[in-house]
C-alpha cells in the first residue's frame, strides 16, 4: 500500500504568511511514500519560489514531491518574458528535485500518477489574474493558451490511463465548481477510461473535499492562505 501526502493552495508569502507556512511544513508527516501538490504554492511572485521549494525538500529529503501548477504560480512582477519564466521555475525544480507532473507522469508501485495544470472553463472568470499575467502568450489571450495547453495534457492522459488498475490525477481546478472551475466534462472523460481506482485531486476552491463515486475519490486539501492543510490517503 502506498500512503499519499495531498497539499494544496499553499500561497507561500501571502501576507507575510511565510513563518506559518514553514512552521506548518515541519509539522507534516513524515510516514508517508509520495508527497502530491495542486498548485498556488506560490502566492504572487516569482521570487517566491526558492524559499517554499527549500522548505518542502529540507522537510522531505527523501520523499518524491510532486506537483502541478495554478494561476497563482503563474503571476510575476512581469520583469522576465514568459519564456524566462518558465526557464527559471524548471531550473528551480531540477534543483529540487520535484517533478513537475505535467512534464514527467510518474509510475510508483504500479499507480500511475498523472497530472496537468488544468484552467478555467469560463473565459472570464472573477478572478485578478489578468492584473498579474501575461495578457497574451505565443500571440494568444493568456485565458486560451492556458486552457489548450490543458486541453492537450487531458487528451493524453486518456490515451494512457486504461492500462492502469490504480490512477492519480493531480491538477489545480476543481471541475465540480461552476464559478471558478475546470470543465465538469473533463472529470467525465477520465471516468470513462479508469478502469480501476481512480484519485482524482484539485485545488483552488479552498475547500476541504473527500467524496466517494464509486470507484472515484474525489479530494481537495482545503488550503487556505494563511491557514494550510493536508489530506492523507492510502491506495
Amino acid at each position: 500500500m502506498t500512503k499519499f501526502l495531498l497539499l494544496g493552495d499553499i500561497h507561500y508569502r501571502f501576507n507575510n504568511n511565510s513563518s506559518i507556512i514553514e512552521s506548518f511544513i515541519e509539522t507534516l508527516p513524515m510516514e508517508i511514500d509520495v508527497v502530491l501538490n495542486t498548485g498556488d504554492t506560490i502566492s504572487h511572485d516569482q521570487s517566491q519560489w526558492d524559499g517554499i521549494l527549500n522548505a518542502m525538500r529540507r522537510h522531505f529529503p527523501d520523499i518524491p514531491i510532486l506537483t502541478v501548477l495554478g494561476n497563482h504560480d503563474y503571476w510575476s512582477d512581469r520583469q522576465m518574458t514568459f519564456l524566462q519564466l518558465q526557464l527559471n521555475r524548471r531550473r528551480l525544480f531540477r534543483k529540487y528535485n520535484i517533478n513537475y507532473l505535467e512534464d514527467s507522469p510518474v509510475i510508483i508501485d504500479g499507480i500511475a500518477i498523472f497530472g496537468f495544470d488544468g484552467w478555467y472553463w469560463s473565459a472570464d472568470p472573477p478572478s485578478n489574474d489578468d492584473q498579474y499575467i501575461y495578457r497574451k502568450i505565443n500571440d494568444a489571450p493568456f485565458n486560451g493558451y492556458f486552457l489548450s495547453k490543458a486541453e492537450y495534457q487531458l487528451s493524453y492522459i486518456l490515451k494512457k490511463i486504461p492500462r492502469y488498475k490504480k490512477t492519480v490525477i493531480v491538477t489545480h481546478f476543481d471541475p465540480n465548481d461552476e464559478q471558478m472551475g475546470a470543465s465538469s466534462l473533463w472529470l467525465e472523460k477520465i471516468k470513462e477510461k479508469a478502469q480501476g481506482e481512480l484519485v482524482f485531486c484539485c485545488g483552488h476552491t479552498h475547500r476541504q473535499k473527500d467524496e466517494i463515486h464509486g470507484n472515484l475519490r474525489i479530494l481537495n486539501a482545503g488550503g487556505d492562505y494563511n491557514i494550510p492543510a493536508y489530506s492523507m490517503f492510502i491506495m
